[in-house]
């Protein structure tokens, strides 16, 4: 019983030692880290570093950040910022931000509320660092300026994560639900008050394939550029108004997007409607397109809903059979 309770002692003196030792490497890599992001571009300031959490995380808390870029003309700032790891899982990590954050764009001055706002983040545990995946979540967010104007959401939710299938493939997704436009712009899209002030949701799920993994060796230089673009399903849904899309896009030797992509939209005649009221288009504009619309639409049998198909080849945007721009470069 003696050993025993020996050993037990020993065990727990070496992780203890482990612990404190990992600490103070936490620390002194992110200084280190911190001071490299100072001394580029960025202008990065805090008044504290600390790590605690014994004996199972390592939990980081930086008191009053602040990152600038002048030469964009953007800051921001808040009272904290935290870092949680497990000790026993330092590949993953969770960050956590306050409820009030504030941003400065120009000469704007903006502040972001929300009742919950975090990030993770995993790579896995290879020499690599090989990407895994990652969150960004945001529960009723509200951007507001100074002049009290508000872009509000129920919450916005990005994500990345490996596909696991070939090599360099990573899946890709976004939403934004419950979303409140500031007044001045929602009444600028709709001033007459024809749609609900809530935007149902706006959703991307796809895939992306890079030239390169994403772990330190392949980011080393940055992002690596994009091989090709899988769009699942895009959706964007405000009243009655219903857009969706999907499709495949990849650069042509000239690195000009090629592809298809699949559009559909519900009530669309009520969205050129929309645009005549808002001034963007007059009658006349609004009959041409109407009548354009119904020459190309794929699904004639279903008169409130369009389905076109966005083509890009050979430099050129096509919708339908029109050309009607040139195809963005991709790399």
């Amino acid at each position: 019983m003696r050993k025993l309770v020996w050993l037990v002692a020993v065990l727990a003196a070496l992780y203890a030692g482990y612990w404190f030792v990992g600490r103070s490497q936490i620390a002194a890599r992110a200084e280190a880290a911190l001071q490299q992001v100072d001394a580029g571009p960025l202008d990065l300031t805090y008044s504290d570093l600390s790590v605690v959490g014994f004996p199972s995380r390592f939990d980081t808390t930086l008191r009053d950040p602040a990152l600038a870029d002048p030469a964009a003309g953007w800051a921001w700032a808040a009272p904290w910022l935290q870092v949680f790891a497990l000790s026993y899982r330092p590949n993953e990590v969770i960050v956590l931000f306050p409820e009030e954050q504030r941003i400065m764009v120009g000469t704007t001055e903006l502040t972001l509320v929300s009742s919950d706002m975090r990030a993770s983040a995993r790579v896995r545990p290879n020499a690599a660092l090989s990407f895994a995946e990652a969150t960004f979540d945001i529960q009723t967010p509200r951007l507001r300026t100074s002049e009290g104007a508000e872009l509000a959401m129920a919450r916005l939710l990005l994500a990345a994560r490996d596909a696991g299938g070939e090599a360099n493939d990573y899946d890709i997704y976004a939403e934004a639900t419950g979303v409140v436009l500031p007044e001045f712009i929602r009444l600028g899209l709709d001033p007459e008050g024809a749609l609900p002030p809530l935007i149902r949701e706006l959703r991307i799920d796809g895939a992306a394939r890079f030239a390169a993994p994403l772990d330190r060796h392949g980011m080393a230089q940055g992002l690596p550029a994009i091989e090709a673009a899988t769009l699942r399903d895009i959706a964007f849904t405000w009243g009655d108004i219903a857009i969706r899309a999907s499709g495949e896009i990849a650069p042509d030797d000239q690195g000009r997007a090629s592809g298809e992509i699949a559009l559909s939209a519900a009530n669309w005649e009520q969205a050129l409607g929309l645009a005549r009221a808002a001034g963007a288009l007059n009658e006349g504009a609004v009959l041409t397109y109407s009548a354009m619309a119904r020459n190309l639409d794929e699904s004639p049998d279903d008169p409130t809903t369009l389905t076109v198909t966005l083509r890009l080849s050979d430099g050129v945007l096509s919708l339908g059979e029109y050309p009607i721009g040139a195809a963005p470069m991709l790399r």
